[in-house]
């Protein structure tokens, strides 16, 4: 029998015991009467103060070790502190808006009144990124060197980890030249805020929700449009497609004459997203954020097609009416919605949508049966998006399915967060159209 594979287990095994051992923390109750020792000026004054013991009651060879110390800590703490005293700086953004991951230009103004040129200043907060932890704070951008009595730009990118509101808090000035001992720090002014939009998916169609033409367009009125039957004839205009031309009267009239077809009156759409997933700390964050994405891209796409969108996540109404500016007013309060820690679940409290409103909830695998239950006492065609860490067991419907379950809700598309929600979603959505046209 070999024996290798077990000597090494209990080999990883002691490793492990040991590194445990090293690293454990005995008394975690002193750390806060110790913290300053994690500071290097806080091992300088310790330094100091054994130098004036050995000083007094030893040798006075101490003392002049004592008087060093105490100049150095007094440089790396004054040094700072007057630098930033003629420093001011102020921040503005390229543009107000952008979306996820999206690159954006900053520029950093800094009006240095001090004669001398100034080192390692650096901006902090309010911009979260992936830099490493510095003094327990992550930098933004980082200087090496202002010129003295000088006004100086500088500019840098920023990519946006995620939606909401930039600066998340105001930043700040640091700096710790020249031996680090002591941040000092002086608020930096903002010029403007960006909203950053949630990531949507790019979407090419929309389903028909009740199987013909009218569920997507709306019933057609006589009033000019691009749709349904010609109303009538009017003279050509700079803009018109060939296509719509009539060509006798344009003969009869020696002008050009084109067609007038029926206009449509558009349908509304409720998108409802929730705002508790039945999960704990980073996993409810992730589905919550990825539903967001999820419900934006759905009625970014309704609004494309002429569709009147209300979106509905928590106590707050996003209302996007036909135009490039309801659809920025629908983003940018997506963009600045703030999840409640906890509070009263509005699981089917909402009031119901009237029965020719297409309601659409992106909800998570564990509150379906619930959202489900509320949507069965009220009016309107619900659908139902779940999004959710795994896969549950439920599944998409078949059009029939669709047509059978129209009363009381049915799943649309069931996402795992930890996949490619991008691709998932894109991939069942085309199903979906595909269905509702053909399934018949």
């Amino acid at each position: 029998m070999n024996e290798e594979p077990y000597r090494g287990l209990a080999l990883r095994t002691l490793m492990h015991r040991i590194e445990s051992a090293f690293s454990r923390d005995f008394c975690p109750w002193a750390n806060p009467y110790v913290e300053w020792l994690k500071r290097p000026i806080g091992w300088l004054l310790v330094a100091a103060i054994a130098s004036l013991l050995i000083g007094v009651a030893v040798a006075p060879q101490g003392l002049v070790m004592f008087g060093a110390i105490i100049t150095v800590i007094l440089l790396g703490v004054c040094w700072p502190c007057c630098c930033l005293r003629a420093v001011s700086a102020s921040m503005c953004f390229a543009r107000p808006r952008c979306r996820e991951h999206a690159i954006v230009q900053i520029t950093l103004a800094i009006h240095n009144r001090w004669p001398l040129p100034l080192w390692g200043l650096s901006v902090e907060r309010g911009l979260p990124a992936d830099w490493p932890v510095v003094g327990g704070t992550r930098p933004a951008v980082s200087l090496a060197r202002v010129p003295g009595w000088s006004r100086t730009s500088f500019v840098f990118e920023f990519t946006p980890p995620r939606r909401g509101v930039y600066p998340v808090e105001p930043p700040r000035l640091a700096t710790g030249f020249p031996f680090g001992l002591w941040q000092s720090h002086r608020p930096v002014e903002v010029v403007g805020e960006l909203l950053v939009w949630p990531l949507t998916t790019r979407l090419e169609s929309i389903p028909l929700a009740s199987g013909h033409q009218s569920a997507v367009a709306g019933v057609f009125r006589d009033r000019p449009g691009n749709e349904g039957d010609v109303i009538g004839v009017r003279p050509y205009r700079h803009g018109d497609s060939l296509r719509r031309i009539h060509w006798s009267q344009t003969a009869r009239r020696d002008a050009m004459v084109v067609c007038e077809r029926q206009d449509t009156a558009g349908r509304m759409v409720k998108v409802t997203i929730d705002e508790f997933f039945g999960q704990e700390g980073e996993a409810e964050e992730t589905i919550r954020e990825s539903a967001i994405r999820i419900g934006a891209s759905i009625c970014q796409e309704f609004h494309a097609h002429r569709f009147a969108v209300s979106c509905c996540l928590g106590d707050h109404r996003f209302d996007a009416e036909p135009g490039p500016a309801g659809l920025r007013r629908l983003l940018d309060g997506l963009a600045r919605y703030i999840p409640r820690s906890s509070g009263k679940d509005c699981c089917g409290s909402k009031k119901s949508p009237r029965p020719d409103v297409l309601s659409l909830v992106v909800t998570g695998a564990e509150r379906f049966a619930a959202w489900q239950q509320a949507a069965s006492r009220g009016a309107g065609s619900h659908r139902f998006v779940l999004v959710s860490a795994g896969v549950g067991h439920h599944r998409s419907a078949s059009p029939c399915e669709e047509r059978d379950a129209a009363g009381r809700g049915s799943v649309w598309m069931n996402l795992d967060c930890h996949g490619d929600v991008d691709r998932q979603f894109r991939r069942q959505w085309e199903r979906i159209c595909h269905d509702s046209k053909f399934g018949d």
